[in-house]
């Protein structure tokens, strides 16, 4: 959040599905940075469904940033499937702030850059 903040981004933040989902009608972001496990027992892959099918922001960018990556087979990034759910890039954990800032840029000006 920090390095975000640092390099000029305005971030917010939520601990569960139902927070982010509530948190999309207020905050309209240009990407979105999920964790695969959420508290409460949630799920990022749950959330990175629903916001897919969500009308205005199932076409927003999704980072999935994540300790657990490698574990999955790199499943992230395949089609949706079931359980699985399609993201724009992942990576596992600890990465340093300088390549999540890279990445973030490069799938802001994919996506035509921040609003």
């Amino acid at each position: 959040k920090e390095a975000l903040e640092g390099a000029g981004y305005v971030v917010d933040q939520a601990y569960t599905s139902k927070q982010g989902l509530n948190k999309l009608e207020f905050f309209q972001p240009d990407l979105i940075i999920l964790e695969v496990l959420l508290e409460e027992n949630d799920s990022g892959f749950l959330l990175a469904k629903e916001i897919r099918k969500h009308p205005i922001f199932g076409k927003v960018p999704i980072f999935m940033l994540t300790a657990v990556a490698e574990k999955t087979g790199g499943k992230f990034s395949l089609e949706e499937d079931g359980y699985w759910m399609k993201v724009d890039d992942f990576a596992d954990k600890p990465l340093p702030n300088e390549e999540i800032l890279a990445r973030v840029e490069k799938l802001l000006e994919k996506r035509g850059g921040a609003q």
